[in-house]
């Protein structure tokens, strides 16, 4: 881990032979030592960075690294040990505190603390199991003075809680001993905690076993948050309050703060004697080639050191009380900015000493924006709301209208993600030809081991299919209260999405105690809009046995009856259910299977709300052919996922 800019280097000097060569050492330490040898492990752009991405369960190394077997080491040991708070398993009586730490990650410094920390554990594991790591792990961190003073140079400053980070490392790997310029509280929390640091530094599993890595990784994270509450919280407090009155500054120096003219002569000698010495700093780094033109012109626009320390207690209590005099929107504004300054450094730091996955799931840049996501879906909602109630305010006829205005906002996410499935207008590739466009490289690699003729895939524009979708819904006694009202607002939302789409299809309810075992609500060929009153019944009528069976052949065959000449499974039967047929679920399956496979059809089973036997769906339904809703709100995205799933199966269109 470099904690400044790597020196560039031209990669297209080496021969792709050592290229290979250095990628193939990397990716056998970092395998090796993360035991996945299923886990891809590349070389990255120069200077971009080295970082385990959880997600994608792949390790990237920056092949300018210093010590770059060290570092491929260190991305190995993440991946072995380290594991994330919001998605780890801990005792069901601890729940609670893993709650609070989660809020307490947002805070700022919380997250930068754990990362230093937790770099210092990820090493020890590393060099205790591997001890030719030992001497490179400390080489490693002998820049981490000169990324200090940078910083400091860059604003004028560094945030208490980072420097505290910073020398804890520091300690681990240069030296007990404090330097001069390391403030006097800093000594103080590196002390009053060195014992902590010690004991979560000690919490790495002695055999990558499940369940004690998980139970070490638990360890580590409650020792972070004890120093968090014990030094680390008030630390990033006076931080907070240093970058108000910096903020104060920036923003308003120009203006009537009830300053002398000899204090404010005093805050300009001080920022502009900052701002000179931060130009020759970064002069210098420009002539030895660390930073090009347009880097230089950027960092000195962007960055304004200001120190508080450079100037007296006196004059800084005067700023802190002018703040605080200030208008409440004025005192506001400030506060939001300064937290923002601490959180965006915060940020970009983490990103230096920890995994990329890591970073970003604890990026304060990322929770603003999800923040902003959910205001702007709250807003969203609300406009529902408003349309809802203006819709209530009509005279609504039937049960079917009155339901409807409760899952608008259900319906036009349905149609939005549904509606390119239905109305390609893009081109989309198919497979299976002679000749063609390009070569499907699946096929190609398996016609290594067997004969393939088809190795082609065409592009096209996809033609319009004879879609149609039979709905057919349980109305038997066991769906009675919960479980038919969830059914018929899902029956309202899917017939609804289908209208506006105009794709044909027909509404159909089953019991024993209809003729045939079945009731028809609206056929293929009625508009939507005559049949609102007469869909109404279906919420009133729960009576009977359970004719699954019965009732899925003889739609399939109305279905069937429907069909035009079309090479792709168009046709859908969708059965809305509890998952309580009268026959048992495998001959239920099995009629099923032979239905789709007879009629070229595809056949969902769908049961919304917490009295659905789900498991009962998924054996007479199959995987990929059924969907189970808690509520009826998660159904759009459910019955998105499925359809788009199924169109990759029967449809041949990628």
């Amino acid at each position: 881990m470099s904690f400044e800019k790597p020196p560039q280097q031209d990669l297209k000097t080496d021969s792709k032979k050592s290229f290979e060569e250095m990628e193939k050492e990397v990716r056998s330490i970092s395998q090796m030592i993360g035991l996945d040898f299923s886990m891809k492990v590349r070389l990255g752009a120069p200077g971009k960075g080295s970082y385990y991405n959880f997600e994608e369960n792949s390790i990237t190394i920056d092949p300018t690294s210093k010590n770059i077997e060290f570092v491929a080491a260190h991305e190995g040991a993440h991946r072995a040990i380290t594991k994330f708070l919001k998605t780890l398993k801990v005792p069901r009586k601890e729940e609670k505190k893993k709650q609070e730490m989660l809020k307490n990650q947002e805070k700022v410094g919380w997250h930068f603390v754990f990362n230093s920390l937790e770099d210092v554990a990820v090493n020890d594991w590393v060099c205790k199991k591997f001890p030719r790591f030992d001497d490179l792990s400390k080489d490693q961190y002998l820049d981490i003075d000169q990324s200090i003073k940078e910083h400091i140079k860059k604003h004028g400053g560094m945030p208490r809680f980072m420097r505290y980070g910073f020398e804890a490392i520091n300690q681990r790997y240069n030296g007990e001993v404090f330097k001069e310029d390391v403030p006097e509280e800093i000594k103080t929390a590196l002390r009053n905690t060195k014992f902590m640091r010690e004991d979560l530094y000690s919490k790495i599993p002695f055999v990558l076993d499940e369940k004690e890595v998980s139970s070490n990784s638990w360890a580590r994270y409650k020792r972070n948050d004890f120093i968090w509450e014990k030094e680390i919280k008030k630390l990033a407090e006076e931080d907070q309050k240093d970058e108000e009155v910096k903020e104060f500054l920036k923003s308003r120096l120009d203006e009537d703060n009830d300053l002398s003219e000899e204090e404010r002569k005093e805050l300009e000698e001080s920022i502009k004697k900052l701002k000179k010495e931060l130009e020759e700093y970064l002069k210098e780094k420009f002539e030895r080639g660390e930073l090009t033109s347009e880097e230089l012109k950027r960092e000195l626009n962007e960055n304004c050191p200001i120190d508080l320390d450079d100037i007296g207690e006196e004059l800084k209590e005067k700023l802190r009380k002018a703040l605080e005099d200030s208008p409440e929107e004025v005192k506001e504004e400030i506060k939001k900015q300064a937290k923002k300054n601490l959180e965006d450094t915060e940020d970009k730091f983490n990103e230096k000493l920890t995994t990329k996955q890591k970073a970003e799931e604890n990026s304060h840049e990322k929770r603003r924006a999800e923040e902003q996501r959910q205001k702007a879906q709250k807003k969203e909602q609300r406009r529902w709301e408003k349309i809802k109630q203006e819709l209530k305010d009509k005279h609504l006829e039937n049960e079917w209208e009155r339901q409807r205005v409760l899952v608008l906002g259900e319906i036009d996410k349905l149609y939005s993600l549904i509606e390119k499935l239905f109305k390609p207008t893009k081109f989309a590739w198919k497979k299976g030809y002679e000749s063609g466009h390009k070569l499907d490289l699946k096929a190609a690699m398996q016609s290594e081991t067997r004969p393939i003729l088809n190795l082609w895939e065409q592009k096209y524009l996809p033609q319009k299919k004879d879609y149609k979708f039979s709905i057919l819904i349980d109305q038997s006694q066991s769906m009675a209260g919960k479980n038919i009202k969830n059914s018929f607002l899902g029956t309202i939302i899917f017939a609804e999405t289908l209208s506006k789409l105009k794709i044909p299809y027909e509404v159909l309810g089953f019991s024993d105690r209809f003729i045939n075992h079945t009731k028809t609500y609206k056929e293929f060929n009625e508009n939507i809009k005559n049949k609102r009153e007469h869909l109404s019944q279906i919420i009133k009528s729960t009576d009977g046995w359970t004719p699954t069976f019965e009732a899925t052949r003889i739609a399939s065959q109305r279905l069937a009856k429907t069909k035009r000449p079309t090479k792709n499974k168009a046709h859908f039967l969708l059965v809305i259910t509890d998952g309580k047929p009268d026959c048992s679920l495998q001959v239920l399956k099995q009629l099923n299977q032979e239905l789709e496979r007879k009629h070229n059809q595809v056949i969902i089973g769908l049961g919304i709300g917490n009295e659905i036997e789900e498991a009962n769906l998924k054996e007479a339904y199959g995987k990929g052919r059924y969907i189970y809703c808690a509520e009826q709100a998660e159904f759009p995205s459910k019955m998105a996922e499925l359809l788009k799933e199924i169109f990759e199966q029967t449809q041949g269109i990628r």
